[in-house]
């Protein structure tokens, strides 16, 4: 067999590649989901009573819109980050950096407009139990979704990945609690963000590796 029959046979029998996603057609696929999932999430716990009074108050409304932020600019990260050569957009997928910043200049003013302090009960620990509850299944799709990928940075887009889940399962949470106490969410809802950190690259090593 001569060589360029021997190159064509291969061709036909070799089973054909499909292109992989780009990174802004994933991130958008993700949020459409997520958005789906948090609708039917929202449907099924039920908002504050009060929603649509407090959205109209600047610092709530910030505090949600930077939540929103984190979550979308994670996502993106994380799909930036399957990639890789992080898809030649390394400033792109530090962008959750400037919305973590954004978020806590928001916390900070709330947190300092009601006078500081902080509120320790232990029966307060189901709001983070809920929260990763609610960031379960998020978590699972993202994880699964990389590891379809060639990500050469897992531990960095297992961080952005649980923290997506995380940000959506805070949100939700946010606007299910009955409450307006910076005291009580700064510990229970956000701080508990910084745990999920640490784990996010213990999970990479362990599930995103190929």
């Amino acid at each position: 067999m001569e060589t360029h029959q021997l190159i064509e046979k291969l061709c036909n029998d070799a089973t054909p590649v499909r292109p992989m996603t780009s990174p802004w057609l994933l991130t958008a696929q993700w949020l459409l989901g997520f958005t789906v999932y948090f609708a039917l999430l929202m449907a099924l716990v039920s908002p504050r009573a009060d929603l649509f009074v407090k959205l109209h108050e600047p610092l709530f409304l910030m505090e949600i819109l930077s939540l929103v932020a984190i979550v979308a600019s994670c996502a993106l990260s994380a799909a930036l980050l399957s990639f890789p050569d992080i898809y030649q957009t390394r400033c792109i997928a530090c962008l959750p950096i400037v919305c973590f910043l954004a978020f806590a200049m928001v916390i900070g003013v709330a947190y300092r407009s009601q006078g500081g302090g902080m509120e320790f009960h232990v029966e307060d620990f189901r709001c983070t139990f809920f929260i990763g509850l609610y960031a379960l299944l998020p978590a699972i799709w993202l994880f699964y979704s990389i590891r379809q990928y060639a990500s050469t940075h897992c531990v960095l887009a297992a961080s952005v990945a649980v923290l997506t889940s995380f940000g959506i399962g805070a949100l939700a949470e946010r606007l299910a609690e009955q409450t307006d106490s910076v005291a009580h969410v700064l510990p229970y809802h956000y701080l508990p963000m910084l745990v999920v950190a640490i784990i996010g690259p213990i999970l990479g090593r362990k599930l995103l590796r190929w």
